[in-house]
C-alpha cells in the first residue's frame, strides 16, 4: 500500500502554527472608494495608493501585526503579484457614491487574476478590499486564506471595522490594522 501526501489545507491549518503562511497583499481590484456628496476625491492619486499600502504593510510590524493576526512567529512577504494586479486598475473608477458590496462572483473573478505558480506549499493569505466608505466610515473586505499548493480558496472571512474620524486620501488604509486584529480574533474563535 502507498500513502500519498497531497498537501491540502484546511480550514483548522489556520490555526496550525507549523503551517508556513504567506502575505500576498491587499488586493484593490474590486474595491470602491464611497465619497460624501460634493466630496472631492483626487482619483489620480487613488490609482498609485495601493500599492504604497501594500509596500506599508509589509515593511511595518508594529502598526499592521501580520504574525500576530495569523498566529505565526514567522511570516513569509510577498507582495509583487499585487502590486502587479493593483497597477492595472484605473483610481478614476472606483470612485462612487453609491453602496458598493462584492459578491461570490467578484471573489473568484479577482481570485482568476491570481498567479499562484512558484510560492510552493503553505497558506496564502490575501485581503480583497471591497470598500472604504466616506459616508458611513467604513473599511470592508475579505480575508481569503488560499492553499498555496492546490491553488484553491480554503474560506473566505467577511471583515468591517468602523474608523471615527476623518481619513485623509492617504491615511485610508489605517483600518486595515483593525482588520487584522480582527482576523486575528476571529482565529481565535476557532482554538
Amino acid at each position: 500500500m502507498t500513502v500519498s501526501s497531497f498537501g491540502q489545507y484546511f480550514s483548522t491549518d489556520l490555526v496550525d502554527g507549523t503551517v508556513p503562511v504567506t502575505w500576498l497583499g491587499i488586493d484593490f481590484t474590486e474595491a470602491r472608494i464611497i465619497k460624501k456628496a460634493n466630496q472631492a476625491v483626487d482619483k489620480e492619486r487613488l490609482s498609485v495608493l495601493p500599492n504604497i499600502w501594500n509596500e506599508a504593510v509589509v515593511s511595518q510590524e508594529s502598526t499592521y501585526p501580520l504574525k500576530k493576526a495569523f498566529h505565526r512567529s514567522s511570516i513569509n512577504r510577498d507582495i509583487d503579484m499585487m502590486k502587479s494586479l493593483n497597477t492595472e486598475f484605473d483610481g478614476s473608477q472606483m470612485v462612487t457614491e453609491e453602496l458598493y458590496l462584492l459578491y461570490n462572483y467578484s471573489i473568484k473573478m479577482a481570485f482568476s487574476r491570481y498567479n499562484l505558480d512558484g510560492f510552493g506549499d503553505g497558506i496564502g493569505m490575501i485581503f480583497l478590499v471591497e470598500a472604504i466608505d466616506y459616508a458611513h466610515k467604513e473599511f470592508s473586505g475579505y480575508m481569503i486564506p488560499i492553499d498555496l499548493k492546490e491553488k484553491r480558496i480554503i474560506r473566505t472571512y467577511y471583515l468591517k471595522t468602523r474608523f471615527s474620524y476623518e481619513l485623509e486620501t492617504e491615511d485610508l488604509i489605517e483600518p486595515f490594522r483593525q482588520i487584522l486584529l480582527s482576523y486575528g480574533e476571529k482565529l481565535d474563535e476557532k482554538k
